[in-house]
């Protein structure tokens, strides 16, 4: 049998602080009020067995949240001689509250609250912003992880060795030192754009991990400032990038009616200049994608001009052509890094002579092979 002993205060009126913790924890849409309800008894518990120091008790806190009111009580047995007083009360105490009582029953026998009203307060308040936190926390690592491969902008706040640490809003950036753009440098208070790469919860914070040389980042970057691009009239077949230097990007109109580089370079370069400005003044190439490999070859290799193309080996993708000395710098850029590029962009290995004259160029060959879309 179970026996309730009647009390005639049922409860401890709440503190202040406990009153200005429920008010707090009424603003935050992020956690349901049973939830801290739930943490605030069991901190009372807590409370309740540091000052009896122990835990092996059979106890209850309940709140009643609309009376303001805290009731504890303890389950004990009843028995004949009392060992512990903690888990036990005798027959003959038991029966000045509940005649009716026998050995063996359990009654439950309130607790003096108001004993540890401080301490459990305290406890209360810490593991509720702790929920609160690790709600925040739930919310910000959603948020961003939603917009992974996506761009975000940031303020500079301080940098970490190398590293530069953005505010994002409530989340903090990290563009670490190797995601930095080679030569960029940047100010306390500068805006930057930025990729969002991967989202990193810790036991106390979330990170944001960011870059700005990966080839999304300048695929992002376009479809902001390209309509077309967007909505996939103008698409990116494939961009090649090296950061700071120059990134080449092959593209190709779904309508016969829209030029895919004129749609991306904008009337007078408005579309374009934002996004090299954001590059830090990298070359951008935009490389209209043909069927020709003649004239693929020939765009890819911008800023220089080739004379011709003399040999295409199909078995191990190798195209050889010529150009005049003049154009040669252009064709194979400083350390050969516009030409690499160029093979690249169109999976093929691109190697490039000095043009000498008529007999090679009788020699040149206008074969024309059509080239993989994942090219």
């Amino acid at each position: 049998m179970f026996r309730e002993m009647e009390n005639v205060d049922r409860g401890v009126n709440l503190e202040n602080e406990i009153f200005t913790l429920l008010e707090i924890i009424e603003r935050e849409k992020g956690l349901k009020r049973e939830d801290v309800v739930k943490l605030i008894e069991d901190s009372f518990l807590t409370a309740y067995f540091k000052q009896i120091g122990r835990k092996d008790v059979k106890a209850e806190i309940k709140i009643n949240i609309k009376e303001g009111k805290i009731e504890g009580h303890e389950v004990k047995k009843v028995v004949k001689d009392v060992k512990d007083s903690y888990s036990e009360i005798s027959l003959r105490d038991a029966r000045k509250f509940f005649p009716e009582v026998k050995e063996g029953d359990e009654v439950r026998i309130p607790i003096d609250v108001g004993a540890f009203m401080r301490t459990a307060a305290q406890i209360s308040k810490q593991r509720v912003l702790e929920k609160i936190r690790e709600v925040e926390r739930e919310s910000i690592y959603n948020e961003f992880k939603s917009l992974e491969n996506n761009i975000v902008t940031g303020e500079v706040y301080r940098f970490q060795k190398r590293d530069v640490i953005l505010r994002l809003g409530a989340a903090e950036g990290v563009l670490p030192y190797h995601e930095q753009i080679p030569g960029e440098r940047f100010n306390i208070g500068d805006r930057v754009k930025c990729l969002v790469v991967e989202i990193q919860r810790t036991k106390h914070d979330v990170q944001v991990i960011l870059s700005r040389v990966r080839i999304e980042f300048v695929q992002k970057l376009l479809e902001l400032e390209v309509p077309e691009v967007r909505d996939r009239t103008v698409e990116i077949l494939r961009i090649v990038r090296e950061p700071g230097v120059r990134t080449k990007v092959l593209v190709k109109s779904n309508n016969p009616k829209v030029d895919p580089v004129g749609a991306c370079v904008g009337i007078r370069g408005s579309r374009i200049t934002p996004v090299v400005k954001e590059l830090g003044r990298e070359k951008i190439d935009l490389i209209p994608y043909s069927e020709d490999l003649n004239k693929l070859v020939s765009s890819a290799l911008v800023p220089g001009k080739i004379t011709g193309i003399t040999n295409i080996d199909k078995e191990n993708r190798i195209i050889e052509v010529v150009a005049t000395k003049d154009q040669l710098p252009l064709i194979i850029g400083k350390n050969g890094q516009n030409v690499r590029l160029a093979g690249k962009l169109i999976d093929w290995e691109i190697k490039v002579s000095p043009y000498l004259g008529a007999g090679e160029k009788n020699n040149t060959s206008s074969s024309s092979a059509e080239v993989e879309k994942n090219a």
